[in-house]
C-alpha cells in the first residue's frame, strides 16, 4: 500500500475485506486533506464514481424481482414514443440559458464508505447463493452477472466481459481467484475498486483520493491471495 501511495502521490486510501460475510480488515492510511492534516480513517466517506454502476444495477434488479421491469421490454414500454436524450432533426429555433446550474450536477455522485460497500458485495454474494431473496433472487443476480452478447464488439486482447452493470473476468486454471466480478470508478480526485471472488466468498474494497489510481486492482488480488489458507 505504501509503495502505491508513493509512486503515484496519493494522499490516502481505504481498503477493506470480508471473508464469508465477515469484515477482516478495514484500515485507512495517509491523508483525507492534506492541508488541513485530516487523517484518513476506515469510515472516511468517498464518492465512488462508476461504482454508482453496480448499485443501479442492483436496484433495477430488485424491480425485476417485483415485475415491475422486464429487461426484455421495448424501452418505450416505460417511456414515452417520444422520449430521446437529443434529436437530431425536426428542431426548431428557440432561446438559450446562458447559465444554468444543471451543470453542477454530481457526476456519478453516490458516496459511501469502505465498510458500506463491503455489505453491499456481501449482499450481493449472498443473493447469488440463494441466501439472500429479500435482498435479490438467485436467478436476478445470475441475470445481472451475465454477460452481453448482443451487439458486442470487443477488443481481441480484452479478457474481460461486461455484464448488467458489472465486469466478469475468467481466468484460466489453475488459478485459484478466477471468477471475479468487480466494477472500478474514477473521477477527478477519486478512484474506486470493488472486487467479489465468489468462489471464496470474498469481497474486496479499495478507495484512493486521487483520479484515475492504477493498481487497486492488483493491490485487491495480491491481498486476497494471502486469505487462501483461512478459507
Amino acid at each position: 500500500m505504501k509503495d502505491l501511495m508513493t509512486n503515484q502521490s496519493i494522499p490516502g486510501t481505504v481498503i477493506a475485506f470480508s471473508i464469508n460475510g465477515t469484515n477482516v480488515w478495514t484500515e485507512g492510511f495517509g491523508y483525507t486533506d492534506v492541508e488541513n492534516d485530516v487523517i484518513t480513517h476506515k469510515d472516511s466517506i468517498w464518492r465512488l464514481a462508476s461504482i454508482s454502476k453496480p448499485l443501479t444495477s442492483a436496484l433495477i434488479g430488485r424491480l425485476m424481482d417485483k415485475k415491475l421491469i422486464d429487461l426484455n421490454h421495448d424501452i418505450h414500454r416505460y417511456l414515452s414514443p417520444d422520449f430521446y436524450p437529443y434529436k437530431t432533426f425536426n428542431g426548431s429555433a428557440v432561446n438559450i440559458t446562458l447559465f444554468s446550474y444543471e451543470s453542477w450536477w454530481p457526476s456519478a455522485g453516490i458516496i459511501s464508505t469502505a465498510s458500506d460497500l463491503i455489505r453491499f458485495g456481501n449482499s450481493m454474494l449472498s443473493a447469488y447463493k440463494g441466501h439472500n431473496k429479500d435482498f435479490l433472487s438467485e436467478e436476478t443476480v445470475k441475470e445481472l452477472w451475465t454477460p452481453e452478447t448482443i451487439g458486442k464488439i470487443k477488443p481481441k486482447d480484452m479478457k474481460d466481459e461486461y455484464a448488467k452493470g458489472w465486469f466478469v473476468t475468467q481466468i484460466a486454471e489453475p488459478y485459484p481467484y478466477r471468477t471475479q466480478i468487480w466494477h472500478a470508478g474514477g473521477l477527478l480526485g477519486t478512484s474506486t475498486m470493488l472486487i467479489l471472488f465468489p468462489n471464496q466468498n470474498i469481497v474486496g474494497v479499495a478507495f484512493a483520493n486521487k483520479g484515475w489510481t492504477v493498481g487497486l486492482d492488483q493491490l485487491i488480488l495480491s491481498v486476497a491471495k494471502n486469505f487462501e489458507e483461512f478459507l
